[in-house]
């Protein structure tokens, strides 16, 4: 990790500078305390710097022995890393205050600097059969495969496995979402929210299994239905385009995965 610094007056301290890496359990994973300006040579603490200069340094975190390899952490089940960073004095020992460019406290002690996913060493997905990956969403990224069944009863969910794939990063949090849709458009079941991995996190060109359960509404009527996923910004909802194989847009902004057909439960079932 690269930092730039800039001291903005004098300062009379050296103060001890923090990188921690927290995992969705806020168990510290990796960390690194050292005096800013230990990294750069010869070593120039804080109260050495002057105003107006900027100071580069470069920090390196080793997790801890048990995340080494992470061979026990799934695509399916991501581990979320939350990086943090903050400043405190060693004697007395105290945390630096956040505040914004004005000078008004956040009420907050740290930085958080960005979200990663911890990602297994080589994944393993067997591919799902179905492929629209010539689609692009948002121009950023595709759907490589995708499984969905041919029936689902209603009042039941519908149960649908997607391997996404990213182009290149992004610093949005997208909402993914699946529908689906009836022929007057009626929807007959939903489910809108951020993967495990928030799409910040998806490192380009690595598969991302998603599996999902649509709940499907009990008063459905039968039919055949259709199946839409796509993905939005939020807040706002505006959806991201979708393109097909020959650069035209797809209208409805979202990508088509097939028919599913919706029955209901006999007379006298579960």
């Amino acid at each position: 990790m690269r930092c730039y610094w800039e001291a903005l007056t004098d300062v009379d301290e050296d103060y001890i500078l923090y990188v921690h890496m927290h995992d969705r359990s806020n168990i510290v994973i990796a960390q690194r305390d050292v005096p800013l300006g230990d990294i750069s040579y010869p070593w120039i603490g804080t109260s050495d710097w002057k105003p107006g200069v900027v100071y580069v340094e470069e920090y390196w975190l080793a997790l801890r022995r048990q995340y080494w390899r992470a061979t026990d952490i799934q695509v399916e089940r991501p581990n979320l890393i939350t990086l943090v960073m903050g400043l405190y004095t060693r004697e007395p020992l105290r945390n630096l205050p956040v505040t914004d460019a004005d000078g008004n406290p956040l009420g907050m002690d740290y930085l958080i600097l960005r979200r990663v996913g911890l990602l297994p060493d080589e994944p393993e997905m067997p591919p799902l059969g179905r492929d629209l990956s010539k689609y692009l969403v948002g121009g950023w990224a595709q759907l490589d495969d995708y499984e969905l069944p041919s029936e689902v009863e209603a009042g039941s969910e519908l149960t649908l496995a997607m391997t996404w794939e990213a182009l290149g990063p992004t610093d949005e949090d997208y909402v993914l979402f699946a529908h689906v849709i009836g022929e007057e458009g009626e929807l007959a079941g939903q489910l809108d929210g951020q993967p495990d991995w928030p799409t910040s996190t998806w490192r380009p060109h690595w598969p991302m299994r998603i599996e999902w359960r649509v709940p499907i509404g009990a008063n459905v009527a039968e039919g055949t239905y259709r199946v839409l996923v796509g993905m939005y910004r939020w807040p706002g909802g505006e959806r991201l385009s979708v393109t097909a194989p020959g650069g035209e847009p797809v209208p409805e902004m979202a990508l088509e995965l097939g028919e599913v057909e919706i029955t209901r439960p006999l007379p006298g079932g579960p």
